[in-house]
């Protein structure tokens, strides 16, 4: 697993999702800080440690946030991460499904079936590990 910055906790507080699910989608994503991947079918670009379409830089402008920030600052990059797939949780109150349109969009979601099983796979991992580390030792 990639290692994450205390950040993810706050984004998963804040957005009331589990840290796993966050370290699960930010491990089949796969970016880094300043990386830019694409262009996609549709000519836009992901960004960051969470992969961030570029299609979401006009609503963040609104909060005040610029492609520099999406692109530069990890933790930015993940609570916006995070607060996407909250949305989509809220819309669809399914894990997979909201992993689904985390990636493909949320009038796409058949597009995001594979990548959703790999968010899934992942994020059952790492609950397995920490309920492991939370059984006493005899």
């Amino acid at each position: 697993m990639l290692d994450l910055p205390p950040c993810v906790e706050q984004a998963a507080e804040v957005y009331q999702l589990p840290v796993e699910i966050i370290q699960a989608i930010h491990t089949i994503e796969g970016g880094r800080r300043g990386q830019m991947v694409g262009p996609n079918r549709n000519g836009t670009y992901d960004m960051g440690p969470m992969q961030i379409n570029t299609i979401w830089l006009p609503e963040l402008a609104k909060h005040g946030i610029s492609k520099h920030d999406v692109l530069n600052d990890t933790c930015t990059n993940i609570a916006i991460g995070a607060w996407i797939y909250r949305q989509e949780l809220n819309k669809f109150r399914d894990y997979e499904l909201a992993a689904a349109a985390y990636n493909a969009g949320p009038s796409n979601i058949g597009a995001g079936r594979k990548y959703a099983r790999k968010v899934m796979s992942v994020f059952r991992r790492l609950l397995s590990r920490r309920e492991a580390a939370r059984e006493p030792v005899e």
